[in-house]
């Protein structure tokens, strides 16, 4: 019995990961820069990673979360961070359309839940904060770095992910998420400094895996 429940999530994750991908690709297909990635996606390494993150991570939680309260809530959450994770990891942005979909899925949650507030409130307070981290890495890259445009440092594709998942897991919840984010960028940051010799301050990270890998990460241990 075991043995079939594991396979059920292993395949419910494979499921999941092949037509996260799937939309993710047609949706960036118009965008010039990435016909390149998605045509040869056999040599795009961090895709084949985040790929291989999202069934293991997905396929844990599923087993672990079937039947649970909530459980099309988490579904939903991590289908839509999992569309943030693989755009970022194709195009190198977050589109603005995905703080929408945050803000009309956490009102729907904040309903259904009887916490309306708590994800207003979530919403627009990580909205806000993610605006001034934005505005302050900017003057840093351009006043101490010296760079015309930040490369480095958190992006206003950061700050709709950031503002969406403030809106769909609310206050509490959101802050788990968006610390988990932030370790992992510094960790995943120092290993591809490491690994390609580069300066860590001036290592460029993409969060949106961060953003997803995060989410999955609070819905398995809580």
């Amino acid at each position: 019995m075991l043995i079939l429940q594991v396979l059920r999530s292993f395949l419910f994750g494979l499921i999941f990961t092949l037509i996260s991908v799937s939309i993710t690709a047609v949706l960036a297909y118009p965008i010039q820069q990435v016909y390149h990635t998605i045509s040869n996606l056999k040599e795009n390494s961090a895709l084949i990673a985040i790929v291989l993150v999202s069934v293991i991570s997905i396929s844990v939680w599923h087993h672990l979360s079937w039947g649970q309260p909530y459980f099309t809530f988490e579904l939903l959450t991590l289908f839509l961070m999992s569309l943030v994770g693989n755009f970022d990891t194709m195009t190198g942005r977050i589109p603005v359309h995905f703080l929408i979909l945050g803000l009309v899925l956490g009102l729907l949650f904040g309903l259904e839940k009887k916490q309306f507030f708590a994800h207003v409130i979530g919403g627009l307070s990580y909205l806000v904060l993610s605006i001034v981290i934005y505005l302050t890495g900017q003057y840093y890259a351009q006043q101490v770095l010296n760079y015309k445009e930040s490369k480095v440092v958190f992006g206003l594709g950061d700050v709709y992910a950031s503002g969406g998942v403030g809106f769909m897991l609310g206050f509490s919840s959101g802050t788990i998420v968006l610390i988990l984010t932030l370790i992992l960028a510094v960790l995943f940051a120092g290993v591809k400094s490491i690994h390609t010799g580069e300066e860590f301050l001036k290592k460029s990270v993409l969060l949106g895996p961060s953003f997803f890998l995060a989410t999955a990460l609070l819905f398995v241990v809580r």
